[in-house]
């Protein structure tokens, strides 16, 4: 049987992860990019450019994961906690539906 410890050793990042904004900016970006696919709640999609952006929550923060498109990989993980910075995602929901 595993203890709460135990669990911890063989997974740094459990399911209630209380990771913040400065120490997953710290970290590389190939394991930024795991943390958020394994722990992240993926939000919305849009495209931009020849991009695919990818918005996610993780912790008490937003992740965008850029993919471009043209060079098939990924170019850019911006963090940040300002929800000024959803404006390009608040576009694209249709308030008409809500009452």
């Amino acid at each position: 049987i595993f203890d709460t410890f135990s669990l911890s050793v063989l997974d740094p990042y459990p399911a209630t992860m209380k990771i913040t904004l400065y120490e997953f900016a710290a970290m590389p970006d190939h394991e930024k990019a795991q943390v958020v696919i394994e722990h992240g709640t993926n939000l919305k999609t849009r495209q931009q450019e020849g991009y695919i952006i990818n918005l996610h929550s993780l912790s008490t923060f937003y992740v965008e994961i850029w993919y471009d498109k043209t060079h098939n990989k990924i170019s850019r993980i911006r963090s940040f906690k300002n929800i000024d910075q959803l404006d390009a995602y608040i576009e694209d929901i249709d308030l008409g539906e809500v009452e």
